[in-house]
């Protein structure tokens, strides 16, 4: 995979879990996961690209990325498999 692949798939991570959803699975379950307060995640949501943030801040490699969203937590096999 190239560069740009790289970043597409970032991007669609992105468009996946930056809408909030009512059950969790989205970019605040993952900055939870990552360390985050209840601040920082609430200051992370009224930035225009809250997952692009907080993985640009954390910097999580692809595998760990990945087990944060099959955790129980997060369940979001769907954009693991996008």
């Amino acid at each position: 995979m190239n560069l740009s692949e790289f970043g597409n798939v970032f991007r669609e991570i992105e468009k996946q879990l930056d809408p909030p959803r009512p059950l969790g699975g989205d970019y605040q379950t993952l900055a939870s996961a990552s360390g985050r307060n209840q601040v920082d995640i609430v200051v992370l949501g009224t930035k225009p690209n809250p997952t692009g943030l907080l993985l640009q801040h954390h910097e999580p490699t692809l595998y760990e990325l990945r087990n944060h969203l099959l955790k129980e937590d997060m369940r979001r096999s769907d954009v693991v498999n996008a």
